[in-house]
């Protein structure tokens, strides 16, 4: 509460009390995000005002209470899929603040490993035919008669070693 007292000349005096309500600051929940070369890996930075403590839900079921976190989506070479990521802000007191952001994650990771070959017979002899198969993301060739537009998501060669 505070009160106001004025003087006049004779010392007259009035006075005038009032109460004034201190509010505490707003939550705002805010945030920017940079992916890295990967595609796959994303650098989450907090802006959001007046908050102590923070839920990330990054829409793959996962979720974090860092303040800046950096988080990996498990998403296939060569694929695109998108998230719906939502940061909810905590503040001393009052009410939370929430934020959504919905973004697209591609992989650009198109490096084939030994895991993605796959051929028949594993253990071929000299001469004998070999047939190998792998994801269509590996092809080097633009002038191959079965491009990945075909909705295949294996191809399948077949050679002699």
């Amino acid at each position: 509460m505070v009160t106001l007292k004025g003087y006049s000349k004779s010392n007259d005096y009035a006075t005038k009390s009032t109460t004034i309500q201190v509010l505490a600051p707003v939550c705002k929940a805010g945030f920017s995000y940079q992916k890295a070369d990967d595609g796959v890996t994303v650098t989450f930075t907090n802006k959001s005002e007046n908050a102590v403590r923070y839920l990330w839900d990054f829409g793959d079921k996962t979720t974090s209470t860092d303040k800046n976190p950096v988080h990996k989506y498990n998403v296939a070479g060569g694929e695109t899929k998108i998230f719906t990521v939502t940061l909810t802000a905590y503040p001393q007191s009052g009410n939370e603040s929430s934020t959504i952001v919905i973004i697209a994650i591609v992989n650009q990771n198109l490096e084939p490993t030994i895991d993605d070959i796959s051929w028949t017979p594993t253990t071929p002899n000299v001469n004998e035919l070999v047939i190998f198969s792998y994801p269509c993301f590996i092809l080097a060739s633009t002038t191959d008669k079965h491009p990945c537009s075909t909705g295949n998501r294996q191809l399948v060669r077949i050679g002699r070693i």
